[in-house]
């Protein structure tokens, strides 16, 4: 009874540190996850074209209000001071009255404010709100745009990192193959020849791995370009290691002849391309420019002015020393010489084009759509196809090496086993990446947010 109670206690512990191990593993992989995550998602937000979005936005907010101003009041002050020659001056009994000044001055304050202007103003004002609102939908198409240049660049990367890991297992191979050969050779089972190969081989694959060094330093410096930032901040390989790496590639794996990947959730991700950002920015341009257009038609229109004066001046002969008046006038110019219809037939041809350049993005968008939908499931097939590929070139290679060691195989059988074995991988993992950066163009012609985070969440919506 008390070995079973001991066998308990010790299953219940190595479950509790299994447990605890677990945890904090995961903890630690969010924790990095979230570490990066709000690293880069601070460099995209002070990259020069999303801080230019903002700036537009803000300038598009103020442009707005300057046209609600229009309608405000506005108050101004004056002061006038001249000389007259002559003064004139009549005598009333002893006194002497001045009729005019030769030194007169007057000040003042004047207060104007637009009361109606028969719709010129207001088609000016509700192009100004939708020009407001193109530049808000610019704001979130330019984050997200960058967010992509994002993942473009992290996954040449991605995969100059995974040829260079390539090149390191050919290094490794081609050392043991020449390792072999030597063995063998100075035992008189292979001629010298096939040693000088081996040699050959393995310098080969030394060669290959400097130039994928070069690669992947290029990508980086792409990346970091890009982002406007050093490997000081962003720490590129620890990126691709312990976020990448354990959250996204080894998360996609083969079972029972199928990739954990649910293709079904595809058709989920099927928003309308006119309802797309990038559509309704240049659609809500064609808008704010109509209101352009049908303000013109009111610009000669009358305008409702109400004015209010109180004048403060040098006394003359029996006036007094100021005077205040309010008047409510109508004025509206008669003839412009064409200058309405001018500029307004360059506004229409302005719509009609950006109209056509409309047509044309929806059905651009459609067939993106359609085409990286189609990439994805094409690298879902070829995952499926590089998996069996890989899983049977691990087995070739094992046999053909027992071969080779014991001088049962040629050296081009042996290199042909391992060479295949190794493209395989590389395969694989290029592929994971395709299939990866494709989901993200999917995501992104649907309108999804780009950050990490977010992205994160999508990947498991098509984790099985």
């Amino acid at each position: 009874m008390q070995k079973k109670i001991d066998i308990v206690k010790y299953i219940s512990i190595i479950f509790i540190v299994f447990f605890i191990v677990f945890k904090l593993s995961f903890a630690n992989n969010n924790k990095d996850y979230y570490y990066y995550s709000n690293i880069i998602s601070e460099l995209i937000y002070n990259i020069p074209e999303v801080r230019k979005a903002k700036d537009e936005l803000y300038s598009a907010y103020y442009d707005l209000k300057l046209a609600y101003s229009q309608y405000g009041v506005n108050l101004e002050s004056y002061y006038n001071y001249g000389y007259n020659q002559p003064t004139v001056k009549i005598n009333i009994g002893p006194n002497t009255i001045n009729i005019s000044n030769d030194y007169p001055y007057n000040y003042g304050i004047r207060l104007t404010k637009l009361l109606y202007s028969f719709n010129f103003l207001e088609n000016i004002i509700i192009s100004k709100q939708i020009n407001y609102y193109s530049k808000y939908l610019k704001n979130q198409q330019t984050l997200n745009d960058n967010y992509l240049k994002f993942y473009e660049l992290m996954f040449n990367v991605i995969k100059a990192k995974d040829f260079l890991d390539y090149t390191y297992n050919l290094i490794n191979y081609t050392n043991e193959f020449l390792k072999t050969t030597y063995s063998l050779y100075s035992v008189g089972v292979l001629p010298k020849l096939d040693y000088i190969k081996a040699q050959s081989v393995y310098q080969e694959s030394l060669t290959q791995n400097i130039i994928a060094k070069d690669n992947y330093m290029l990508a980086k410096q792409s990346l970091l370009s890009f982002l406007n930032t050093t490997e000081n901040n962003f720490n590129i390989d620890s990126f691709i290691t312990y976020t990448y790496k354990s959250n996204y590639q080894d998360k996609i794996y083969f079972k029972d002849n199928n990739i954990n990947i649910d293709l079904a959730y595809l058709n989920e991700l099927n928003k309308d391309p006119k309802d797309l950002l990038i559509s309704r920015i240049l659609y809500s341009s064609i808008e704010a420019l109509k209101y352009q257009a049908k303000s013109l038609n009111y610009q000669n229109a009358p305008k409702l002015l109400l004015t209010a004066n109180y004048d403060k001046h040098k006394p003359t002969g029996f006036s007094r020393d100021y005077n205040f008046n309010i008047n409510l006038s109508l004025s509206w110019k008669l003839f412009d010489s064409g200058n309405s219809y001018y500029n307004k037939q360059i506004l229409l041809q302005n719509i009609d084009s950006l109209y056509q350049d409309y047509k044309r993005l929806i059905i651009n968008l459609d067939l993106a759509k359609s085409n990286y939908k189609t990439k994805f499931i094409n690298n879902y097939n070829s995952l499926i196809s590089y998996y069996k590929t890989f899983n049977y070139q691990k087995e070739l290679f094992r046999v053909t090496k027992l071969r080779y060691e014991n001088g049962l195989s040629t050296y081009l059988e042996y290199l042909d086993s391992q060479n295949s074995l190794l493209q395989s991988e590389l395969n694989l993992n290029n592929t994971k990446s395709d299939l990866l950066l494709n989901y993200v163009y999917i995501l992104y012609y649907n309108d999804v947010d780009l950050n990490l985070n977010n992205f994160l969440n999508y990947f498991f919506k098509i984790i099985k």
